[in-house]
């Protein structure tokens, strides 16, 4: 039982990072929204120290559910759940409750993730149309007078529309 407590308290931190992720999330969409660079590299140093913890967290989740699969001859989280249920009700509901959270925070961070990407990328390719409009020479290389009255000006980016 002390082993099923433990895999409970791992699912119930993993619960309490990944909202936490959802939360730097959101605040990272509105610092996305705003160009505040300062305050998104501030998230960014938070959102790598709870990557580093959930990563932790995950191997110590599946160190545990493999010593309890191994006392019990099971190898999958639905067998441990089935043995949990042998063993206390309480506990197996406690259990796919946490999960079933789990699988909802994980669905709603990776929507947020996804839309911050989507954001990031315009943001990226506005900042070079910027760039290229602003580097780009004034007349086309195969427009205009002959090369040996007046070359043109080449930039010193390559431009791309």
């Amino acid at each position: 039982m002390e082993r099923i407590d433990s895999f409970t308290r791992i699912l119930s931190r993993q619960l309490e990072l990944n909202r936490a992720l959802l939360e730097v999330s959101i605040e990272k969409t509105d610092a996305i929204k705003s160009d505040d660079a300062k305050r998104l590299s501030s998230m960014l140093i938070d959102e790598q120290d709870m990557v580093k913890e959930m990563i932790s967290l995950e191997k110590e989740r599946g160190a545990v559910a493999a010593a309890i699969g191994k006392d019990a001859g099971v190898k999958t989280v639905d067998d441990i759940l089935s043995i949990v249920r042998g063993s206390s009700e309480q506990k197996a509901k406690e259990i796919e409750g946490i999960a079933a959270e789990l699988r909802q925070v994980l669905k709603e961070l990776e929507e947020k993730n996804s839309m911050n990407n989507s954001l990031l990328q315009f943001t990226i390719d506005y900042i070079d149309l910027n760039v290229n409009l602003m580097t780009s020479s004034k007349e086309p290389a195969n427009y205009g007078r002959s090369s040996t009255a007046n070359p043109v000006q080449r930039s010193m980016f390559d431009s791309k529309y």
